[in-house]
């Protein structure tokens, strides 16, 4: 049997030994970040391959960045990966597109202002070049703001038609809402002017026929589509260069 010193030696030195334990399993629990603090761009992808790349969203915005092994947190929520490098500057530029062009339509009044984003939406999805349907918009009925004397509310506005499809006032197409019209819009372009770069001269030959000649339609168009492209530069976009005269 040990002696009394002994003993309380003894247990003093398992108490702390106990509390030696309990320190470094506190210190162990302080260096965890707590997952709650994690936001979604902190999300670590553990099940896919390693070198993947995914684009970064927040809740208010599109794209910030890309890094290896990140997810593609979109505005609801969800996570969808992408390997597609270019994906992320695409992004940038059609958004500074959309919020340029928005900008200028404003500033004219536009009714097609809000809707500036289907420009780019639709241009991007039928490859056609993004400037040219807002510069046919402002050659046409300077974006359905146009109305004689005495008229309140210009009447392409309410067709819904600013690109001067099916004709002058009294034939003008009209569309039931502003998407659809936009997108007709650009669909006809790329239906019957080709996608890709286009030559303001050669679409004049049918989309204006005989009441455009010497070219008059042509150079007014060119006109917007350097005064939009100045203004998307001046607000730091790039300018479409893919509309020729």
């Amino acid at each position: 049997m040990l002696p009394i010193t002994k003993r309380y030696f003894k247990v003093k030195n398992i108490k702390r030994a106990i509390l030696g334990v309990l320190l470094l399993l506190g210190l162990v629990i302080l260096a965890e970040p707590s997952i709650l603090s994690k936001t979604s761009a902190d999300l670590n992808d553990k099940n896919s391959d390693a070198g993947d790349e995914y684009l970064i969203y927040s809740e208010s915005t599109t794209a910030i960045e890309t890094e290896t092994g990140k997810k593609k947190v979109d505005l609801a929520g969800s996570i969808v990966p992408t390997n597609d490098k270019n994906v992320h500057a695409k992004t940038q530029l059609e958004d500074m597109w959309s919020v340029s062009l928005k900008k200028y339509l404003q500033e004219r009044n536009s009714p097609t202002a809000d809707y500036a984003y289907l420009y780019v939406e639709y241009a991007n999805k039928y490859n056609v070049p993004v400037v040219l349907m807002p510069a046919v918009a402002e050659a046409e009925t300077f974006s359905c703001t146009h109305r004689e004397d005495g008229i309140s509310v210009a009447p392409s506005a309410i067709q819904r038609n600013c690109w001067g499809i099916g004709g002058g006032p009294s034939t003008r197409t009209k569309f039931p809402d502003w998407d659809t019209a936009i997108r007709r819009s650009i669909e006809i372009i790329a239906d019957n002017y080709g996608q890709g770069s286009i030559s303001l001269v050669n679409m004049q030959r049918n989309y204006c026929g005989s009441w455009c000649p010497d070219d008059v339609w042509a150079r007014r168009v060119m006109h917007y589509v350097d005064e939009i492209n100045d203004f998307v530069e001046a607000n730091g976009g790039k300018r479409d260069t893919s509309v020729t005269l």
